[in-house]
Formats: C-alpha cells, structure tokens, sequence
C-alpha cells in the first residue's frame, strides 16, 4: 500500500512538473545597442556586423591566446 501511495505521488510530481517546465520561453529584447565593427574574410572581403542587420541569428565566435 506504502508503495501505491509513493507511485502515485511520484507521478502527480512528474506530471505537475512537466507541464510547469513545457511553457514557451518568451523572448526578450535588447535594450542596448550592437556595435558595428568591421573583420576581413580569408579571401579578403570585408564584412561589417551592420550588413547583418534583419537576420534571425547572428553568431559572432571570438577566440584569442593569452
């Protein structure tokens, strides 16, 4: 019976949970602005982070050595 009483408030708990945890993240805006900056491609071209603008994800990897 300890057992049936465990299962059941086990699964109360995991259905409650997920149904918390399932709601849609609602995005956020940005209140400050990008800066522009300018980088040269390998074949020399040069991209601005401005022409950029209006896309639905930008993803800018930085990498350096101390």
């Amino acid at each position: 019976m300890k057992f049936l009483i465990s299962l059941i408030a086990v699964l109360v708990t995991l259905l409650t949970s997920s149904t918390v945890f399932a709601q849609e993240a609602k995005p956020q805006a940005s209140t400050k602005p990008n800066y522009d900056f300018a980088a040269k491609t390998i074949a020399g071209d040069e991209i601005t982070l401005s022409g950029y603008y209006g896309k639905k994800y930008i993803l800018v990897g930085m990498w350096a050595t101390w």
